[in-house]
């Protein structure tokens, strides 16, 4: 019986890698990410995006989830939990 757990953490620890690796093991995870980080997707964390405030965007591959969503500037969260069709 596998038992999941969430755990929340900031953009330092967070990569898709790092999020794979804990889904396999039975952990859900989600945190804010860098757009800068290598792993990103480069066209949907372009910066010039058009977004009003409390509007944003995702992307799905595998089990991660990519949101992008303005605040006063862009956020971008990583999640291996968040069903963005659920929003």
């Amino acid at each position: 019986e596998s038992t999941y757990r969430k755990v929340y953490f900031d953009n330092y620890f967070t990569t898709p890698a790092l999020l794979e690796y804990l889904y396999a093991r039975g952990i859900y995870a989600a945190g804010t990410v860098r757009a800068s980080r290598k792993e990103m997707p480069k066209l949907f964390c372009d910066q010039k995006t058009k977004l009003e405030r409390g509007e944003y965007e995702y992307i799905t591959s595998k089990h991660l989830v990519l949101y992008k969503w303005m605040d006063r500037k862009l956020v971008f969260l990583l999640s291996n939990f968040h069903d963005p069709k659920s929003q």
